[in-house]
């Protein structure tokens, strides 16, 4: 436990450094959202214009769901390869 200049205690709150290493991952559920969106926008479209209700729905749903587990994928591979980076960084325990 780390205490500051008047003495009481910091446990429990993040460090700057912290915060923004967390909100690296924030944007994940905007892309998700945004990218099933942007996939039943499609599929309507495909839909409407070759008539085939509601396989263009679940054509364009497939798609984002496709992008979304590649995106999630990478930002998996990512956090591994920092916490690997840290690993090797960190001094050894004794």
């Amino acid at each position: 436990m780390t205490m500051n200049k008047k003495g009481s205690s910091n446990q429990g709150r993040l460090s700057r450094f912290d915060w923004f290493k967390s909100m690296e991952f924030s944007y994940i559920g905007i892309f998700f959202g945004l990218t099933w969106l942007l996939g039943y926008l499609l599929g309507t479209w495909l839909d409407n214009r070759y008539l085939s209700s509601p396989k263009g729905v679940y054509f364009g749903l497939g798609i984002a769901s496709l992008i979304n587990f590649y995106e999630l994928y990478k930002v998996a591979k990512k956090h591994q390869k920092n916490l690997a980076r840290e690993e090797a960084n960190a001094p050894p325990s004794t």
